[in-house]
């Protein structure tokens, strides 16, 4: 779950990427073992796929999903 209510200020890529780095390390697709798919997450996090793109980037750079 999302920390930020919907309905506020859109996420920036900087704050999507830490906010899923938060739900990895805290189990949150441990079932999976993968992310959502990107329609599911430019809803929940109200961006675009460009951003959430960016945000996968990220993840990676950081060593969390490859």
């Amino acid at each position: 779950m999302t920390s930020r209510p919907r309905g506020q200020q859109r996420w920036s890529a900087q704050q999507i990427a830490e906010d899923l780095r938060r739900r990895i390390q805290e189990g949150d697709f441990n079932d999976s073992g993968q992310l959502p798919p990107t329609r599911e997450l430019v809803a929940e996090y109200t961006t675009s796929g460009e951003t959430v793109r960016q945000v996968v980037l990220k993840l990676k750079s950081w060593g969390l999903v490859t």
